[in-house]
């Protein structure tokens, strides 16, 4: 089952878009989409723990908009970036095409424009400002290899073609590779 899952990305496909799963760790922007596979009203919850300490979670944008280093017009780019980000007519535009709106004076304009789970998202969003942590740095060239390793090495393992420890080690020998370690 888990090997068949792995091949399973759309959220639709999942154990909670098809009912077959009771909880789930998912970002908060698939939980319209959730909703309408499941046929549940689904909520978002915080993870449990995180008592003390640094919080586990952030918040993040779905996407992130760059900018060239070597753009002929980075003035320019950076007003269409900030439009993008910033200006309620760019969120009306977008809604939630792109994630919601991270700016939430923003994220407030669009409130009445979206659908009762991206409401919930947006809700949910609001009420973890206060509760996380920074989000991580910027992964590093190579990273997104890493799941797709773990993937694979998982699989041979509950095929029983690797031992644990032999995944272990080649989980390293090739996210090492991956990383250019």
């Amino acid at each position: 089952m888990t090997a068949e899952l792995e091949s399973q990305n759309a959220p639709e496909q999942t154990l909670i878009g098809t009912n077959s799963a009771g909880l789930s760790l998912i970002w908060s922007n698939v939980l319209d989409v959730l909703r309408g596979a499941s046929g549940e009203e689904l909520v978002l919850l915080k993870p449990p723990g995180e008592s003390e300490g640094r919080p586990g979670t952030w918040l993040g944008p779905s996407m992130f908009y760059t900018i060239s280093a070597d753009t002929d017009h980075p003035e320019e780019a950076a007003e269409l970036v900030d439009f993008m980000l910033n200006d309620p007519a760019a969120a009306e535009s977008f809604l939630t095409d792109r994630g919601l709106p991270v700016n939430p004076e923003v994220r407030e304009e669009i409130m009445d424009e979206l659908t009762p789970g991206q409401q919930a998202e947006a809700e949910f969003l609001t009420r973890m400002e206060d509760e996380v942590g920074d989000a991580p740095p910027p992964p590093p060239v190579g990273s997104s290899e890493t799941a797709l390793i773990v993937s694979r090495l998982n699989s041979e393992v509950l095929f029983d073609r690797m031992t644990p420890q032999e995944a272990a080690e080649q989980f390293m020998v090739e996210t090492e590779a991956a990383l250019a370690v």
